[in-house]
Parts: C-alpha cells; sequence; structure tokens
C-alpha cells in the first residue's frame, strides 16, 4: 500500500476526513465481541495499544490471522482465538473496507484515529473488568443506525464480504459459571489450577455480595476434599475471610489458624489471621501475626500501618516507632507516612524529631501518579491549614483526570474543600461525581472516612452519606397491596419484577432497580415497590424524595418496622426531627429482630428526644408534636426549594413556616435571604432582623445584612450573596438505611 503524507502535529482526528476510520474501528470492535463475548475495555485497550505500537513503527498494514481459512470460508474458535489478536483483526479488516470507500491513509494517520478511540474508552472504563466503553459504544451506534455484522476477510485481512462467516457455538467461559458448577468441575478435576482458581475468585465474589453465610455452608464441607495442602488452605482462608465479613472474630480465627499451619508461607492468610485476631482484642497475637507477613514479604507496605497501629493499642510506643519508621524507609514519598511517624514522635514527647518530620511533610506533594487516599487525605490537611482552598480544588481536580478509575477517593476530597468553602454548588458537583461512578457512596467512604476524621480539623464537616445496609439473608415475606384493577397472572408478574428490583439493589445497580419500580407503579400501588423505590432514591441521595416514598410506604402498609426505621432515617437526614422521633418509636413498637439495630434505634429515639427538648427550651414556646412535624416539612421543603432555584416557592414556604413557629430563626433567615435574591430588599431585611431578635449571634442573618448594606451602598444588587440554605446539623449515631427484601 502506498503512503500518503504523514499528518502535521496536532490534527484534529474527530473531523470529517477521519470519522469513517474512527467508526469502522467501533464497528470491528462491537464484531469481536460478538464473536468472543468475554471481551472487556481493558481487553480492548491492550489490543488498541498493541496495534498503535505497530503503526507508530511500520508502513503497511499488519497482517494478524485469527481461526482458519478453508475454502474461502473463514471460522474462528472463540474459546480459541487470542483477543488481543481478534480485535486488532477486526479493526485491520474494516479500515480495509473503509480505504476502498474513501481512500487511502496513512499509518499515522489510522494511529491518530486509535488515540481518539482510546481517549473515549479512558472517559468511560470504570475498571479492569468494566464494559463501560462497550456498552456505550454500542449504545451510540445504535442510535445512528449502524447494525453491526460481520464481514469476512481472508487470510491476510482483506475483506470477503460474499464469504459466509461461521462460528461454532462458544462453551461457557469458566467466568460464567456459578459456584456450584465450578466446584464440580474442581473436585472432578483437581489438578486445573485454572478451574480451582476460578472457583476461588467465584468464592469471594460472595463476599462482596454478602453472601457469607450462603458461603461458609457451601465451604465447610470442601474443606476435607481439597487435593493437597495448598489448595486446602487457600479454602480454608476464603472460609476465614467469610467469618470476618459477617464479624465473627472468633470464629475467622480457627480456619485461618489452620491455613497458615499448612502453608506458613502464605501471605493473605497471614494478614487475615491478624485482622482476625485484632477483631477479638487479642493484640499480641495480631502483632505476632502481622510481623510474620512482613518477614514474608517486607515489600508490601500497607503491612505496617496495622501493626503500628496494634504495637499502639499494647502501649509498646518503641515497637510502633519503630514500624512507623521502617514504614517511612518502605514507603518514602508517602506523605501518610511521614504524618504517622511525626505524630509518633509527638506522642513520644520527642518533640524535635517531630519537628523534623512535619517540616519534610510540608515540602511534599502526592505523587503524579498512584497517590494513596491517605496520602491526599494529609497533603488536604495541610493545604486547609495553610489556607490554599482554592488552589487545593485546582490541583485535585488535574488529579482526577489523570486517572479517574484510580483516583475515585477525589471526588470526596472536593467534597470536603467545597464544605470548608461553604460553597454549595461545588459540593453538589462533588456528590454528582460521587454518585456516576460505578461503585456505590459508601464504598469509598468507608475506606477512606477514618483517615480523614484523624486528619481534617475539628471544624470540617464531612457529610453522612446515604447507605445501604444489605442483609445475609433477605426478608421474603409478603406483605398486602392494593392494585388498580389487575387480575392475579398481572399482580405475580410485578411481584417478579418487584424481587428483581431488590436483586438489583444488592448488585448495587441503582439504574435498574428504579426502572423495575417504577414498571411495577405504572400499573399498581404495590409498597414493597414503592419502598423499594425509596432505597433506590436514598442510595441516589436523593434524600426529600425518599422521605416522601417511605412516608407513602408507611400509609399503604404501616405493620412493617423497616419501613419506619428507614422514614426515620430519611425524616433524620432532611431535618424533619419530630417526625423522625415518631418513625422510631413506632419502629420499636412494631418490634426489631437484630438486637445490634434496636440499639441503634434506641440510641436514636434517645438523641432525638433531647433535640426536641432543646428546641423547645430554645424557642421558649411548647409546641405540639403535630405543629412540630408540620412546621420542620415545610422548613425542608423550603430548603429543597432554594437549592432547586425556584426561590419564589421557597418564600412561600417558609412565609407558612414562620406562622406555625415564629421563632425558628433559620426559618426567618432563609425568607430573608430569598427575599433579597428577588429584590425585595426592604422586607428581606425584615426578615433577617426578626431572625437576629429571635438569635443576636446567627451569624447567616449578620453576614446577609451586610450584603446587603453593600448593595444599598454600591447601588448594584451584584454585592448580593449566592444562594446558600442554612440547614440545621444533626448529630447522628449513623444508623444505615435498610434495603431488606419485600414481596408486592
Amino acid at each position: 500500500m502506498s503512503k500518503p503524507k504523514s499528518r502535521p502535529s496536532g490534527k484534529n482526528y474527530r473531523s470529517e476526513e477521519y470519522v469513517m476510520f474512527i467508526l469502522n474501528a467501533e464497528i470491528a470492535i462491537q464484531e469481536a465481541t460478538l464473536i468472543a463475548p468475554s471481551i472487556r475495555d481493558g481487553d480492548v485497550t491492550n489490543a488498541l495499544n498493541r496495534l498503535l505500537r505497530w503503526l507508530e513503527t511500520n508502513s503497511e498494514l499488519p497482517h494478524i490471522p485469527v481461526g482458519e481459512v478453508k475454502d474461502n470460508v473463514l471460522t474462528i474458535d472463540a474459546d480459541k482465538v487470542n483477543l488481543n489478536d481478534l480485535i486488532a483483526a477486526r479493526i485491520v479488516n474494516n479500515w480495509h473496507i473503509a480505504m476502498d470507500e474513501h481512500g487511502e491513509r496513512s499509518n499515522t494517520e489510522l494511529a491518530g484515529c486509535l488515540r481518539v478511540i482510546l481517549d473515549s474508552i479512558h472517559t468511560w472504563t470504570r475498571g479492569p473488568k468494566s464494559r463501560g466503553y462497550l456498552a456505550y459504544a454500542a449504545e451510540f451506534l445504535k442510535k445512528g443506525g449502524v447494525e453491526t455484522k460481520l464481514v469476512a476477510s481472508d487470510e491476510h485481512g482483506k475483506p470477503m464480504p460474499n464469504a459466509p462467516v461461521e462460528m461454532p457455538e462458544s462453551s461457557p467461559t469458566l467466568d460464567d459459571l456459578s459456584l456450584e458448577d465450578l466446584t464440580a468441575r474442581w473436585l472432578a478435576r483437581p489438578d486445573d489450577e485454572d478451574v480451582f482458581n476460578a472457583f476461588l475468585h467465584r468464592a469471594l465474589k460472595y463476599l462482596v455480595t454478602a453472601r457469607g453465610e450462603e458461603l461458609i455452608a457451601h465451604l465447610t464441607p470442601l474443606v476435607s476434599q481439597a487435593k493437597n495442602d495448598t489448595q486446602r488452605a487457600r479454602v480454608l482462608w476464603v472460609l476465614g475471610r467469610a467469618h470476618l465479613k459477617l464479624e465473627h472474630g472468633l470464629a475467622a480465627v480457627e480456619p485461618l489458624r489452620r491455613a497458615v499451619n499448612l502453608d506458613a508461607r502464605f501471605i493473605e492468610a497471614w494478614i487475615a489471621l491478624a485482622e482476625a485476631y485484632q477483631t477479638i482484642g487479642s493484640h499480641r497475637a495480631a502483632a505476632l501475626a502481622w510481623e510474620q507477613a512482613r518477614t514474608l514479604d517486607r515489600k508490601r507496605i500497607e503491612i505496617y500501618p496495622p501493626l503500628a497501629e496494634t504495637y499502639r493499642a499494647l502501649g509498646d510506643m518503641t515497637s510502633e516507632i519503630a514500624t512507623w519508621e521502617r514504614f517511612v524507609a518502605a514507603a518514602g514519598r508517602s506523605l501518610f507516612a511521614h504524618y504517622q511517624l511525626a505524630q509518633a514522635y509527638r506522642r513520644a514527647k520527642r518533640d524535635a524529631d517531630a519537628a523534623r518530620e512535619l517540616a519534610r511533610l510540608h515540602k511534599m506533594e502526592p505523587a503524579a501518579r498512584g497517590a494513596s487516599p491517605a496520602d491526599w487525605a494529609v497533603w488536604l490537611r495541610m493545604q486547609i491549614e495553610a489556607g490554599r482552598t482554592q488552589q487545593t480544588a485546582s490541583t485535585l481536580e488535574r488529579a482526577h483526570r489523570r486517572e479517574p478509575e484510580t483516583n475515585w477517593f477525589i471526588p470526596l476530597l472536593l467534597l470536603i474543600v467545597a464544605e470548608v468553602r461553604g460553597d454549595a454548588n461545588a459540593v453538589q458537583v462533588a456528590l454528582d461525581e460521587i454518585m456516576s461512578q460505578n461503585q456505590p457512596w459508601d464504598a469509598p467512604r468507608r475506606e477512606i472516612e477514618k483517615i480523614l476524621r484523624d486528619i481534617l480539623p475539628p471544624t470540617s464537616r464531612i457529610l453522612q452519606p446515604l447507605r445501604a445496609d444489605v442483609p445475609v439473608e433477605p426478608t421474603l415475606e409478603l406483605s398486602p397491596r392494593r392494585s388498580k384493577q389487575t387480575d392475579e397472572p398481572t399482580l405475580d408478574r410485578l411481584e417478579e419484577i418487584t424481587q428483581e428490583g431488590f436483586a438489583f439493589i444488592q448488585r448495587k445497580d441503582f439504574a435498574a432497580a428504579e426502572r423495575s419500580f417504577r414498571r411495577v407503579l405504572a400499573v399498581a400501588e404495590g409498597d414493597a415497590a414503592v419502598y423499594g423505590l425509596g432505597i433506590v432514591c436514598a442510595m441516589t441521595n436523593r434524600t426529600e424524595e425518599a422521605f416522601h416514598l417511605f412516608n407513602l410506604a408507611v400509609e399503604i402498609y404501616g405493620e412493617d418496622a423497616d419501613y419506619w426505621c428507614n422514614l426515620g432515617m430519611a425524616a433524620e437526614h432532611t431535618w424533619r426531627v419530630s417526625r423522625a422521633l415518631q418513625a422510631f418509636e413506632r419502629c420499636l413498637e412494631l418490634g426489631l429482630k437484630e438486637r445490634d439495630l434496636k440499639r441503634e434505634v434506641e440510641e436514636h429515639i434517645r438523641l432525638l428526644r433531647q433535640g426536641v427538648a432543646d428546641l423547645q427550651k430554645e424557642w421558649g414556646k411548647p409546641l405540639s408534636r403535630e405543629e412540630m412535624i408540620r412546621h420542620e416539612d415545610l422548613f425542608a421543603r423550603g430548603v429543597q426549594a432554594m437549592e432547586q432555584g425556584k426561590t419564589t416557592r421557597a418564600i412561600e414556604l417558609f412565609r407558612e413556616a414562620v406562622t406555625v413557629n415564629e421563632r425558628h430563626h433559620q426559618s426567618w433567615g432563609n425568607l430573608g435571604a430569598c427575599l433579597l435574591q428577588i429584590g425585595e430588599l426592604d422586607e428581606g431585611e425584615q426578615a433577617l432582623r426578626q431572625a437576629l431578635a429571635v438569635k443576636p449571634d446567627y451569624e447567616f442573618a449578620q453576614f446577609n445584612l451586610k450584603a446587603l448594606a453593600e448593595v444599598r451602598a454600591s447601588g448594584t444588587l451584584s454585592k448580593l450573596p449566592m444562594l446558600i440554605s442554612n440547614k440545621p446539623i444533626l448529630k447522628q449515631p449513623g444508623l444505615r438505611f435498610r434495603d431488606q427484601n419485600k414481596s408486592n
């Protein structure tokens, strides 16, 4: 093939000149997924990078043989084909077709087209097993009217449009098999390490999906059936981890001790054993297990922090400092390591050493790539203490753009920065970014919350996210329903769809769950579907919507304690203190099976009762529960209207709120701020001064009155502050939303 001139640098490959070559490459990728459905985004990335390297160093398109050509018929065995070769071969095949119609392109130009696709993959991929890009591309092609079908090629990659393509039906891959099927294969072929590893991998997935009890029952009889000590140790390790996941520390110790006795070099089992000892308070035994793991692999730097914390729990300050010093030596660029060493020095009264470490720390920045959440959290504290929050946000955003898949924690840090700055818009942007990620909001929060709590200044306010409490054994009991003239078969189908919705919730696929519940509610008024939709809204941070859905669920069927528990949580998250108290009290009356949950609900009730009493005392005016519930509902809806930019509606709600309770300074304050925003300066000033009459040290009103004085002095409304609602801060013990399965 003759080569046209290479493109000049900086050429726009998203232009009309190259769009057909990009499109044909993306169609080729979809064709490859038809042949091998196991393809993931990572496979596409690897294939494109390999093809890119070829194009950058060669003048001709590569010949990539895949399958077998016999009698002008290409046969591809999906079970045997190399996925990278398959993807690259289909792209080359389709480029030949495109060049026949649109003219030849140089390899340099084709490489530019691949970079456009790689940028798109980078945007849509959420991890090594993700299919985010493939799903996006398939939907994009479908909307563009492109039908993906296979076009055969000869052994040189040239198209053979009239030749049929034969693909033998592929057998299921190991990834497609259930745990039971993999168990049967492993026992039938105990020497097949691939099958055994697939079995272990699928077993570990049960832990992620909160099926620990089921996994324990399945694995316990298999320990004795393992072929050798190595396999037996790994089965025992997974069994111990299942007990740990269920917080059964004592039960976890026994299989994990057996695992390390069978394989003394099994580092993962030593780590799990150390964690098990820690959960039961055996810190000395935990320290010995951590030390054994460290001895086996001194490069596993994640072992050092829990080992140091264990020594701290034992009161062994010398060993704690020595461990942090080893951590610094092993991970010299880690801000977290230097910070923890400085704190250990400080606790040991070694002030000069602590000052030296902190001085080093102030000169450090997180690594450009691969910095840990702990490093970023330490850096964030330094920036906040130095008052550099504006520059901090810019640095975090740049880091997130470099590695959005691995820097999943940066939106959470941006949320903290926005809260410290009091920037409501930035808070919402950070929340939207968190919710757009595949992993649930509580996964990054749980992983980084302790670090943030230890490192952020006490003035920083961390939002309490909404978390699902996925039960180990979902409740499947039926509850009454009201329907809209539906026959029994339809009701049975709606019940199936409702169950599918709860299954999607357990898999954290909230979009699919919402679609299922809304399908049901379009036909019938099932309380379970309303409840499930409320869970989805709670998990996607739509708390006001969740509150109204849980409220409706208890109206339809008010005999379920979980319904009332979630209603209480949603009410509490939306500042409806009295309604939350009423809901939790009803929850206790109906009875709770879990002892820990009952204690948590009782703690909520205690705090809420104290909160109500404090409010009544502050107002100097007793209100009935009904009056308080009405006032809190008006206030919460007013805050929501403010945040949605519906200022006129917010004014109406706050006006009504102050007629119910004229001693509520926040209602007066928000009313005044809204009136200022629509230009009603005199009335707004009056409302703000009323707020100060109720609470003289009310900073929100003082701030807005100062802004109003500047407006009047300058004669322009541009001096008015951005509209930010003033919300109460509630102390919450951390009760989680419940998402037990309910039948319609």
